[in-house]
């Protein structure tokens, strides 16, 4: 027997949330048994959202068609209309994803990179300049990344969930910028040699300051 102090009813489940208001219950010494109705699904509430989600597709699909024909009739060497259809795929991982799943903070901020760098990627197949990602968006992204990992961690209460996932992807960005400086694969090499530092001292900053919290993360996933 469980007991919810929200709704201030007793339960007899196995599951640690309560069946009317989703929150934690207790577990209790006393076996009373207590009744109470499930909370029913609003059928009206999903239509409406399988609507939407239907119609937003229809949209998408109408709009890739649209620009690839347009490109096609004007100008089919410089391919623009695959611009539109990754523009689109990103606002579905971003609404998707992003904003309504419930996915851990890391997977959501990972997720959004891989597509953000997959934008800027083809952005620059179809340019007429492909020297530019590399050079100067790739470590302007980094910059911007770092600076928002570090708010979240500033601003997060629960920061042992989140600290090792961060350094990770910034382990990322400093080891792909510390290649193209090894390998000579950018002429202009400042803004990603700034990255390379401010990834590492960024690393050097969480491990400092968030021992505790990487401690505490990996004595639970390890149960050191």
């Amino acid at each position: 027997m469980k007991y919810c102090k929200y709704c201030k009813t007793k339960i007899d489940t196995a599951n640690d949330f309560c069946p009317l208001c989703f929150n934690h219950i207790e577990e209790i010494d006393n076996s009373s048994e207590m009744f109470y109705t499930p909370r029913k699904t609003n059928d009206s509430s999903d239509k409406i959202k399988h609507f939407i989600v239907k119609l937003f597709l229809f949209l998408s699909i109408c709009a890739i068609i649209t620009c690839f024909i347009a490109n096609y009739l004007v100008n089919f060497n410089i391919q623009w209309f695959w611009l539109v259809g990754f523009g689109i795929l990103y606002v579905w991982v971003l609404i998707a994803h992003t904003i309504m799943s419930r996915q851990s903070v890391f997977k959501k901020i990972f997720l959004q990179i891989i597509s953000i760098a997959l934008i800027l990627y083809f952005s620059e197949r179809i340019s007429a300049s492909h020297d530019w990602l590399l050079q100067y968006v790739f470590p302007s992204v980094s910059f911007s990344i770092i600076l928002v990992l570090t708010i979240i961690l500033l601003t997060d209460k629960n920061k042992s969930a989140s600290v090792i996932g961060f350094m990770f992807i910034i382990l990322l960005l400093f080891t792909v910028s510390l290649l193209l400086l090894i390998f000579n694969l950018v002429q202009f090499k400042l803004l990603n040699l700034i990255n390379c530092i401010l990834c590492f001292l960024t690393i050097l900053a969480y491990f400092i300051f968030g021992y505790h919290a990487i401690k505490q993360d990996l004595s639970k996933k390890f149960h050191l």
